[in-house]
């Protein structure tokens, strides 16, 4: 323990001297007694000497002492005994021991360490939770979360060890391997599991698309396996709505055997259409969990179409309508001007108008898609009629123009806030060659918002390539240029791909063609397509007629199966919103009735989802000891088996670096804010004041 003062030692000195003064000052005489002896009196000098320690500690607190104090610790190793829940642990032929005495053995072996260690215990899977859990149904193992998880719990403890009990497979996630170098500690793998083949049938996977479009076909591409299965009769089928639609044997002519088998069908139906992939069981499989593969496509009953109006043939056509087909949500229809005049424009979302106006039958055309209220996106070029597109509204006007074009290349506009393009679209767009744009004076007609400006040469300049018009009933935007695709070209050279160029369109299709939601009850379920272990979650909004959001009603949902189960759930308010988790449910299809009363009108939306089987626990049940022996390799531990708990004891108690650590902890304090010193000054004064009362003084 240690005593120190903001200010210098020394200055104690001229606390004593000033508590010494004032001191003599009160007693130099003795008025209040009636002693008349020049001997003091025991009781004058006790009361003398509690007035100058009273003074002194007084003017010694503002010096601001402080003590300081060292405290000894000793902090345990700490052992972590982790055991592995996923379903592939069971999947055995010694599940019964890893069920029952597994645990019980590892219970053991950290009572017979718990008095020199600390001990804790972990069961994982897809997440990692405390205690030892034997139930073993983890649909997924995550053996790199599991480590990260144990490193920043220990990170600034004493982790000394950590017992993994595992068969070593992971389907989720990282390697472990590169997370145990930050560990820094031994882990003692328990190798569970066989790592013998063992008879099995089972399909490993279904190449799938999740959408489809009604009266399209799409493929499935089975992916099974057969082990020790030879020469057997293997029915691999598929059943939708409960019928068979395809069935093919399978006979192996050899003891592990991969089949890819195609399977093609038609969407005749809209709305998650639910598929069951089967192979037939055969006699001491190992698991009949696997032999089942469930698919869920969703069949949509129309996609978004695209009018793409030329005056004539051009390479940005080619390039535009490629990059849109690559996208499922959108249709493409390529219509020359010269064929357009008895066309219907009512299926189109959006038109994209090449080098118009301009040609005879422009403006019939035009005013169709105007009256239907379609969605508009110019693109310029030399055939443009310039005059023409002043008269549509578009959102500058071009002066000076000699019918002469300019090279302009493209420069994003920071402040533009309609969209956001992130950081590798704006890279790309960058080194994008120029188009070939109008020269003139660009003159804005309103508010409008420019996406990408022109830059001329290494000159920046404010005159649109892109601007999009505001505040008016029909979405409309320009590109005030032709080549682009040049641009899907140089895409492809830089990176050897057109995401940047597909992006770009993406991003201009979907805000112009997109469909202002203008309901005021909306429900959304988080995804379409759930796994059996996620959480079931919906969010809900209200809107009044001011188009405020309102949580002032109760919302309520009915969930039903396809087989008429009905769950009933209310939503809970959250803020401004509305939020439901329904926890987790068999799996399946689902329909879904959002319903709220507002107003005296009930407000209703509907909608389906799917819960998806897990099962890739059971695609590969051949434990891997080759990765535990790696792990305990890497991290200086070792490789042991269940009846071998002993020596696990017995390397953690023999290791010179698996030990107690013992350090001091300094713990400084401010005396003035002691309470025993403001006791004892009070205890003083107050002696002192009671001792001078009953002598007389005053």
């Amino acid at each position: 323990m240690q005593f120190t003062t903001q200010l210098p030692v020394y200055y104690l000195v001229l606390c004593a001297a000033l508590a010494g003064v004032f001191t003599w000052l009160l007693y130099r005489g003795n008025d209040f007694t009636e002693t008349t002896t020049h001997k003091r009196p025991w009781w004058l000098r006790l009361i003398t000497a509690f007035r100058f320690l009273t003074l002194f500690v007084v003017s010694a607190l503002l010096l601001e002492p402080l003590l300081k104090a060292f405290q000894r610790h000793i902090e345990k190793p700490v052992v972590a005994i982790v055991l592995d829940g996923s379903e592939s642990v069971l999947a055995n032929k010694d599940s019964a021991f890893y069920r029952t005495q597994l645990t019980q053995k590892l219970q053991e072996a950290g009572e017979k360490l718990g008095a020199d260690y600390d001990v804790n215990y972990f069961t994982f899977g897809h997440g990692v939770q405390e205690g030892l859990n034997t139930s073993f149904n983890e649909k997924q193992t995550n053996l790199g979360s599991l480590l990260d998880e144990l490193y920043n719990r220990f990170d600034k403890q004493n982790l000394g060890a950590v017992i993994l009990a595992t068969d070593g497979i992971y389907n989720e996630g990282s390697s472990p391997l590169p997370v145990l170098a930050k560990l820094k500690a031994p882990v003692i793998a328990l190798a569970l599991g066989d790592t013998n083949l063992q008879k099995d049938l089972r399909i490993n996977n279904v190449r799938h698309n999740d959408l489809a479009y009604l009266g399209n076909s799409f493929p499935l591409l089975i992916e099974s396996e057969c082990v020790f299965a030879r020469n057997e009769k293997i029915s691999l089928s598929i059943t939708h709505r409960g019928k068979t639609v395809f069935q093919q044997t399978l006979q192996p002519d050899a003891d592990r055997k991969f089949y890819s088998t195609p399977a093609m069908f038609e969407a005749t139906g809209a709305g998650v259409q639910h598929y069951i992939v089967q192979l037939s069981r055969i006699k001491n499989e190992i698991s009949y969990s696997n032999n089942r593969f469930d698919v869920f496509v969703e069949v949509l009953d129309g996609r978004q179409k695209v009018l793409l109006l030329a005056q004539q043939t051009h390479p940005d056509i080619g390039a535009i309508k490629s990059t849109l087909e690559n996208n499922p949500h959108y249709e493409v229809n390529v219509v020359m001007l010269e064929d357009a005049q008895n066309i219907n424009v009512e299926p189109y979302s959006l038109a994209i108008l090449h080098q118009l106006p301009g040609g005879n039958n422009f403006q019939g055309v035009y005013e169709k898609l105007i009256n239907k209220r379609t969605p508009l996106l110019f693109i310029t070029g030399a055939q443009t009629n310039y005059q023409q597109l002043q008269q549509t509204g578009v959102e500058y006007t071009i002066t000076g123009f000699r019918n002469l074009m300019n090279d302009a290349q493209a420069n994003v506009n920071p402040t533009f806030n309609l969209f956001t393009a992130d950081e590798s679209l704006i890279k790309a767009i960058g080194s994008f060659p120029p188009l070939k744009v109008p020269f003139g004076n660009y003159v804005s007609r309103g508010e409008n918002e420019v996406w990408l400006k022109q830059q001329i040469g290494n000159v920046a300049t404010e005159m649109p390539l892109i601007s999009f018009r505001k505040n008016s009933d029909i979405r409309s935007a320009t590109i005030w240029g032709e080549g682009m695709w040049r641009w899907r070209l140089s895409d492809y050279q830089l990176r050897n791909n057109h995401e940047a160029f597909d992006a770009l369109w993406s991003k201009l299709v979907q805000y112009l063609a997109v469909k202002d939601d203008k309901r005021n009850f909306r429900v959304n379920s988080t995804k379409k397509n759930f796994f059996e272990n996620d959480r079931i979650t919906f969010e809900a909004e209200l809107y009044n007629k001011s188009y405020e959001l309102i949580t002032e009603p109760d919302v309520q949902i009915q969930l039903q199966n396809s087989e008429g189960k009905k769950y009933n759930y209310s939503f809970s308010k959250t803020g401004s919103s509305y939020r439901l988790d329904a926890g987790l449910l068999p799996t399946g299809t689902y329909s879904w009735t959002a319903q709220v009363n507002y107003n005296g009108k009930v407000e209703k939306v509907v909608g389906s989802f799917t819960i998806t089987p897990l099962v890739v626990e059971l695609l590969n049940t051949r434990a891997n000891h080759q990765l535990l022996g790696d792990m305990a390799d890497e991290s200086k531990g070792i490789l042991l088996y269940p009846d071998e708990l002993d020596k696990a004891i017995a390397f953690i108690q023999n290791n010179e670096t698996i030990k107690p650590v013992v350090y001091r902890q300094q713990e400084i304090m401010d005396l003035i804010h002691l309470k025993w010193v403001f006791v004892l000054l009070l205890l003083l004064l107050t002696v002192e004041w009671g001792v001078r009362k009953y002598r007389g003084g005053y």
